[in-house]
């Protein structure tokens, strides 16, 4: 059965300290996955994604990465994604008016969703 459903979010890592070694097999195989474009069809997928066990342990073990949100049908529309201590950025480069100053620290899955949510319905301007 093939899926007709369109993405919702894009998700790619933007940069990371490649010198670092990587500590396990499983977080290489996922930095691989996620050095390319990697597409979620819900909000609520793409949260639990990134509240995953294997992505926090990603995270803890190489904070310094930063990746790129992308409206899957506005390409143009991006958020920079980066983990803070027990939280997570998001960052509006283009300024779109769907953040305070730009910027907003999620704590959990439901504050990620949220913001997430307004920032979708201001790019597509809903």
């Amino acid at each position: 059965m093939v899926n007709d459903q369109i993405p919702v979010l894009t998700l790619v890592i933007k940069s990371y300290d490649s010198s670092k070694e990587v500590v396990s097999a499983k977080h290489k195989n996922l930095l691989d996955t996620l050095s390319m474009l990697c597409s979620f069809l819900s909000i609520d997928d793409f949260c639990s994604f990134v509240y995953s066990d294997n992505f926090v342990s990603l995270m803890s073990s190489n904070p310094d990465i930063k990746f790129e949100i992308g409206s899957y049908l506005e390409h143009e529309s991006t958020l920079e994604f980066t983990k803070q201590i027990g939280s997570v950025e998001l960052t509006d480069k283009l300024a779109t008016g769907s953040f305070i100053e730009n910027s907003v620290v999620c704590s959990n899955s439901d504050e990620l969703s949220f913001n997430l949510k307004k920032w979708l319905l201001n790019v597509h301007n809903v």
